[in-house]
């Protein structure tokens, strides 16, 4: 029997580059390959909540795009939330 680690669990979140919203992690898929995890993140408005987007990522992303908090990603790419001096 193999024994394998998973990084997160459905209802934890995570930071993904490119997406400036936490993402919530639906589902985690074991394959012989890899695991690969499911997200998606919400817009929350006055009226109506709905998802803003989804996607995945495999384990091999956390750490390098994927990571468990803003300041981690913010860290790591700091050139993402660069924008420019506001008294422009």
């Amino acid at each position: 029997m193999k024994t394998v680690e998973v990084q997160y669990m459905p209802g934890d979140t995570c930071w993904v580059r490119g997406q400036y919203r936490e993402c919530i992690i639906e589902s985690v898929i074991l394959e012989k390959d890899g695991i690969t995890y499911t997200w998606y993140n919400l817009d929350v408005g006055v009226d109506i909540t709905e998802v803003w987007d989804d996607g995945d990522f495999t384990q091999e992303d956390i750490g390098k795009t994927v990571f468990g908090t803003l300041e981690e990603l913010e860290k790591a790419f700091p050139e993402d939330f660069d924008f420019g001096d506001a008294d422009d």
